[in-house]
C-alpha cells in the first residue's frame, strides 16, 4: 500500500470569483446503416456569489454557441439554438460540497419559453409540434427536472460531477457512487456505476486530480425498455445494449473548489444495430 501523504476535503470556498470556459461536444451516431455527427462549442462564464454563512449562489452564463450538426439533421440547427437561449443565463443555489439545491431564475426561464413558444407557433404547426410543445411545457415548469436536467453532462455537469468530498492519494483506495445518464435511448435513461480514482493530489500546483470508469447498472426496466425499443426498430432478439466505454478525467482547484478541466467519453452499442460516441470536454480558460 502506498503511504498516505494527505488527505483533502475537496469543497468549493467562500469566496467571490469568476472563470471563464470553453466547453466541447460531439456525438457520432451510427443507427440502421446510417452515420449522423454533431458537435457544439460553448463559451462560459461561472461567477461564484458567496455570503456569509449562506450557500453559493453561482451563476453560469453562456457567451457564444455554435452547433455544428450532420446533413440530415441539419434542419434541428435553429431550433437547437433557440432552445439552448432558454438556459443561456442560470442561476443556481449550490452548497458547499457542490450540489445545486435552487433554480433561482426557474420564473425567468419559464417566460422566455412562453415567448419563444408564441414564436415557434408562427413557424411549426401540427400535432407533433403540438405534443413537443407541452412536453418542454411541462419539464420547464418543474424546476427539480431542470436541476437534473443541469447536472447532465451535455449542461453544467461536467463543473461538479458530483465529485466533492474527501480523497486520500492513496493508490488502493476508490470510491463508488451512482450516475444517472438522462434520454440516453429514446428518452429512456441507464443507471451508470462509477468508481472514482484520486490519481493525484498535488499542493504546489493548487491541483487535485481524478479518474473516472463506470460500468451499465442492469436495472432490468430500464434496459428492458431499451433493448424492446430496439426490436421495435428491426434488432436481433440476441443482442443486448451495452455499455461499452465510460471514462472521464477531472481536475480541480485545492484553493477554490473550481473546475480546472474535465473530460467524459460515453460509448454504447446494441449489437451491430446502434452505435453511439459522446465525447464531453471543458476546460478553464485562465
Amino acid at each position: 500500500m502506498k503511504i498516505i501523504l494527505k488527505e483533502i476535503n475537496l469543497r468549493l470556498r467562500q469566496e467571490n470569483r469568476i472563470q471563464k470556459y470553453k466547453q466541447n461536444i460531439s456525438s457520432d451516431v451510427f443507427f440502421d446503416g446510417k452515420s449522423t455527427c454533431l458537435s457544439s462549442e460553448k463559451l462560459l462564464t461561472l461567477e461564484t456569489v458567496s455570503q456569509d454563512d449562506q450557500p453559493f449562489y453561482i451563476k453560469i452564463m453562456t457567451d457564444a454557441y455554435q452547433v455544428n450538426l450532420d446533413s440530415l439533421i441539419k434542419k434541428q440547427e435553429s431550433m437547437t439554438l433557440k432552445m439552448a437561449s432558454l438556459v443561456d443565463h442560470v442561476w443556481l443555489k449550490v452548497d458547499d460540497n457542490g450540489a445545486i439545491t435552487t433554480l433561482c431564475n426557474h420564473s425567468s426561464i419559464k417566460e422566455k419559453w412562453s415567448i419563444l413558444k408564441k414564436e415557434l407557433e408562427q413557424e411549426y404547426s401540427g400535432d407533433a409540434f403540438e405534443v413537443y410543445g407541452l412536453g418542454i411545457t411541462k419539464k420547464l415548469n418543474n424546476s427539480s427536472k431542470l436541476i437534473e436536467d443541469f447536472m447532465q453532462p451535455r449542461l453544467f455537469g461536467l463543473f461538479w460531477h458530483n465529485l466533492f468530498g474527501v480523497y486520500t492519494n492513496d493508490d488502493e483506495v476508490q470510491k463508488e457512487k451512482v450516475i444517472v445518464l438522462n434520454n440516453c435511448v429514446n428518452h429512456i435513461p441507464i443507471v451508470i456505476n462509477e468508481a472514482v480514482h484520486c490519481k493525484d493530489i498535488n499542493t504546489s500546483k493548487d491541483t487535485v486530480a481524478f479518474q473516472i470508469r463506470g460500468r451499465l447498472n442492469t436495472n432490468d426496466t430500464l434496459i428492458h425498455k431499451i433493448n424492446n425499443h430496439f426490436m421495435r426498430l428491426g434488432g436481433a432478439a440476441k443482442n443486448n445494449f451495452e455499455l461499452k466505454t465510460y471514462e472521464g478525467d477531472f481536475e480541480f482547484s485545492i484553493a477554490t473548489g473550481l473546475l480546472k478541466h474535465a473530460t467524459l467519453s460515453i460509448e454504447t452499442a446494441f449489437g451491430n444495430v446502434y452505435s453511439k460516441k459522446d465525447h464531453f470536454a471543458i476546460r478553464s480558460m485562465s
